[in-house]
């Protein structure tokens, strides 16, 4: 249970029994509350999480290079509808960025299976066929933990067959709240699931790259 702060005059005026805590209260006080707290939450955006990928199927991707990439929307569950389009283009632009690729497009295609996504892909000339699908997603708004899971699949357009299959997930939780006896001052916000959509995509995108050509790359903060 937080203690509470309560202050009590002494007939001789004495500050020695007061913590240094108390003290510090104090002269926040003397000071100004704003600009007391505004030093204490000036810290930088929460981190995002990535957790080792579980590959499922993987085949050397240097065999694959400059082919034309076609990305489906990313399927989602009801309740994450609206996540669809932010998250699929979170992974083209990552993969657009490695440079493998002679085209990269999002193609806006809902599909039943692969037959059908086959199909399309086919018709417009592809070489390769994403299917992506966000298998959970909670977005706390900030101020709960983000977590996201996702599911891609990469398919050979020509045989029909998957050539990539992994399991991703990511998460970023809020800071701790900051107690100062008459107030709470609230921790960081945990970062939106866009930007740990990015960080996937990232990580997606290191995971193809053939390793004679891999670099680091530093995740983005924002």
């Amino acid at each position: 249970m937080r203690s509470s702060f309560s202050f009590r005059p002494r007939k001789d005026s004495a500050v020695i029994g007061l913590t240094a805590r108390r003290i510090l209260a104090l002269l926040c006080v003397g000071l100004g509350l704003s600009g007391c707290m505004g030093a204490l939450q000036a810290t930088s955006p929460r981190p995002v999480h990535c957790e080792p990928p579980q590959v499922l199927m993987q085949t050397d991707f240097a065999r694959y290079r400059q082919s034309r990439l076609g990305i489906l929307l990313f399927e989602v569950p009801p309740y994450a509808s609206e996540a669809a389009p932010d998250v699929t283009d979170a992974y083209y632009r990552e993969l657009l960025s490695t440079g493998l690729f002679r085209t990269v497009k999002i193609l806006p295609y809902t599909v039943k299976n692969d037959q059908e996504a086959l199909w399309w892909a086919r018709s417009e000339g592809w070489d390769l066929l994403m299917r992506s699908g966000i298998q959970y997603l909670l977005d706390g708004s900030g101020a709960l933990p983000t977590h996201i899971e996702v599911r891609t699949r990469i398919l050979d357009v020509r045989t029909g067959q998957p050539i990539w299959e992994v399991l991703q997930k990511a998460y970023s939780e809020p800071g701790a709240d900051v107690d100062l006896f008459w107030t709470t001052v609230p921790g960081k916000p945990a970062q939106r699931y866009r930007l740990l959509s990015s960080a996937l995509g990232v990580q997606l995108a290191q995971m193809l790259i053939p390793p004679e050509e891999k670099t680091t790359r530093p995740m983005r903060s924002k």
